[in-house]
Parts: C-alpha cells; structure tokens; sequence
C-alpha cells in the first residue's frame, strides 16, 4: 500500500464513524441481521454494503439526527448510534 494510501486511511478513520441508518427513527438493522453476525454468516462489512450501517464525516453530522439510543429515537432521527462510547472517538 502506497503512503498516500495509507494516509487516506488514517485521516478516513479518523473523521468518519459509523453510524445505524434509521428510516423515520426505525433501525434498519433488525433482529435476524444481529442472529447472522452473531452466527458468523454476517460481517461488518455486509452491514455497510447492505446499507444498514454507513461512515458519517463530522460535515454530514450536522445535517443528520442521532439518536444515543434507539429508545431514544423519534421520525426525525436519521442514524443511531452503534454504541454509546463511540461518540467519544469523534
């Protein structure tokens, strides 16, 4: 992998986190989908390009509604977070 590359990770990482779409304030992610990643049929990745989970910049965050909890969460939410202490990463 080239620097540039490597540094384009780096500074991905560190910008963006992901985050659970939520359609009016409803997980996309239910819970067969968390039945397939515990049973090993289902990987990070296969959230992402199932569009259940994506990468938010901290630019995108403003425009977004992010629930702690998904308790929490009204028709206006748009994400909710994957768990709580990773907002402490951003």
């Amino acid at each position: 992998m080239s620097f540039a590359a490597s540094l384009y990770i780096i500074l991905f990482l560190q910008f963006c986190r992901p985050l659970v779409i939520a359609d009016k304030g409803i997980s996309r992610i239910k819970e067969h989908h968390m039945k397939e990643l515990l049973a090993g049929v289902r990987t990070f990745d296969s959230f992402l390009q199932d569009g259940l989970i994506e990468y938010l910049d901290f630019n995108e965050e403003n425009n977004a509604s992010i629930a702690l909890y998904e308790g929490e969460a009204t028709t206006e939410t748009t994400h909710i977070e994957i768990e709580p202490f990773t907002i402490l990463d951003s």
